[in-house]
């Protein structure tokens, strides 16, 4: 299940992707000819869109896959943290669907599926932004990512403050990237036939480069600041020995279908996890009403 969640930016793009079309020719009058009158399909050029073969791709495998991605899929994990609110401290429960809140305050549990929304429409302006223009795409990209930061800020869902620190340092950066890079595009204010607009380009692209190393540069302090690295040490030390323990009673238990449920969770015991090792995460406070 975790692994699906990987996929769900790919499955988006190639979804989208059947209802990209672009317009080419235009209906012209005697003596010229258009030959490629109305929207063609920007995965095949040759193919106008909703004609032929990409009618039924559209409509037959297109609309039920924007339904799971749009519908279906955001709602199924609202409802289903909705109902399950109470078991979230539960341990069979964190096992198993822990990667859907664990991050998140208990209040906020259902943010995965504002995570898949915010990753649908980023994924869409990408595919839909062609038709208009890498400049113009540029500025809606922005946008959207301005919304996903404001909902960051309001809401505040993250359950620890370094957590949602780090995500709202990520989205401000990569605002200011895009915001500056929009200099590099033919239709900004570089241009190759002015000295000083290049001048400009120049400096910009260092100032983009020095925010994103800064932002990578305070990532990893905050990370070295929070591992314990005396218990890090000792638990790698005593990992060996507790697997070592755990192996025989493991393999004799597997044996056994009735008690696979507790060969697992014996594993889940003895492998070394990083609660022993995150020292200082702060919660981040209740937001006001």
């Amino acid at each position: 299940m975790v692994a699906t969640f990987l996929f769900i930016p790919s499955v988006a793009r190639t979804t989208l992707s059947l209802f990209a079309c672009v317009p080419l020719d235009k209906a012209s009058s005697e003596p010229y000819c258009a030959a490629a009158v109305g929207r063609y399909w920007v995965l095949d050029m040759g193919q106008q869109c909703f004609e032929g073969y990409h009618a039924a791709w559209a409509y037959a495998l297109g609309i039920p896959l924007l339904f799971v991605l749009a519908v279906a899929l955001p709602l199924g994990i609202s409802l289903f943290m909705w109902q399950n609110r109470h078991n979230l401290t539960v341990p069979w429960f964190s096992r198993h669907y822990g990667f859907l809140y664990r991050q998140y305050r208990p209040s906020c549990c259902y943010w995965e599926a504002v995570v898949v929304l915010q990753t649908l429409l980023l994924v869409a302006v990408g595919v839909f932004g062609v038709t208009l223009g890498p400049y113009y795409q540029a500025i809606v990209m922005n946008a959207a990512l301005a919304l996903v930061f404001a909902l960051l800020l309001v809401v505040q869902p993250h359950l620890h403050q370094q957590t949602g620190t780090v995500a709202l340092q990520g989205i401000a950066c990569l605002l200011l990237t895009g915001y500056a890079t929009q200099s590099f595009l033919p239709y900004g204010v570089v241009r190759s036939d002015d000295t000083q607009f290049e001048t400009y380009g120049v400096v910009m692209g260092v100032v983009v480069l020095i925010v994103n190393l800064a932002f990578l540069a305070s990532v990893l302090w905050q990370l070295i600041k929070l591992v314990d690295w005396s218990q890090w040490w000792a638990g790698m030390h005593a990992a060996p020995q507790q697997l070592a323990r755990a192996l025989p009673d493991c393999c004799l238990q597997w044996k056994q279908p009735q008690q696979q449920q507790q060969t697992v969770e014996l594993w889940h015991d003895a492998l070394p996890t990083a609660s022993w090792s995150i020292k200082g995460m702060k919660r981040s406070p209740p937001v006001k009403s």
